[in-house]
């Protein structure tokens, strides 16, 4: 995902000050809680977005990129790379074949 990764670029760029983004520089300034409570905001969104009925994709789409966002957005906050995040899903599809979530029973 070259997008996500310029846009993860972009975001680290305001948080060490090196670029201006009014809306980015406010989640950061407001800290860890309204950060991971816009997260959980989007992933309600597109959940109900997905319920929609049959002009949901557009929105789904739409959502998705604000989640994205405010994901990058967290993962800068906290410390979290994206090569963190791609590790942990290689490492799942090496021990499950699938980049899937393991079972309760199940880490990786």
């Amino acid at each position: 995902m070259k997008e996500f990764e310029r846009l993860y670029s972009d975001v680290m760029a305001v948080k060490g000050g090196k670029a201006k983004s009014a809306k980015t520089e406010k989640l950061f300034n407001e800290g860890d809680a309204k950060i991971a409570k816009k997260v959980g905001e989007e992933g309600v969104e597109i959940a109900i977005a997905a319920m929609s009925g049959k002009a949901r994709k557009p929105e789904i789409i739409a959502e998705s990129a604000d989640l994205i966002f405010n994901l990058a957005v967290l993962w800068a906050q906290t410390g979290v790379t994206p090569q963190d995040v791609e590790d942990a899903l290689k490492r799942r599809r090496e021990a499950f074949g699938i980049a899937e979530k393991p079972g309760k029973n199940r880490k990786v």
